[in-house]
Parts: structure tokens; sequence; C-alpha cells
């Protein structure tokens, strides 16, 4: 299933089409972007930091974050 997603950091925005598997298992994750998503986004990700950085269509910089902190409850408790 192709999908049109729309990446932001209001008000920068990129919107691109995504190929989307979808497959029924128990994860800690919604989502699971795959290299040709990447390599599409020309994104640089930190796994340490929970953060990717991409351009957008306007050529600036879309830093996208997540709390350290939220993201250890939330698999904690999708292991229970």
């Amino acid at each position: 299933m192709k999908l049109h997603v729309t990446f932001d950091k209001v008000p920068i925005t990129r919107m691109i089409v995504i190929r989307f598997i979808m497959v029924k298992l128990q994860s800690s994750y919604n989502v699971k972007l795959g290299i040709p998503t990447l390599n599409t986004l020309g994104e640089v990700v930190s796994t340490i930091y929970l953060a990717m950085k991409f351009l957008c269509d306007e050529m600036q910089v879309i830093a996208l974050k997540e709390d350290q902190k939220k993201t250890c409850k939330c698999y904690k408790e999708s292991l229970k």
C-alpha cells in the first residue's frame, strides 16, 4: 500500500510517498521506516539522541526528536 506521508516541524514540512507493508505482530514500534524511505528523505539519524534531520523542499532543515524518558516508558509498557 502506498501512502502520502508528511513529515513536519511546523511551519516547515515535506511530503513523500512511502510504500507500506502491513504485518500483524507484537512490537513496540508503530512504523519502521526502511532504507528506501530514509534514502528518499536523505535523512541523518541519531539513535542515541532519538532524532533525525532532513531537508524540506525549501532547503531548510527539519529536526524531529523524541523524549528519551517517554520512549523508555513506552517501551517498558510494550513488554508487559
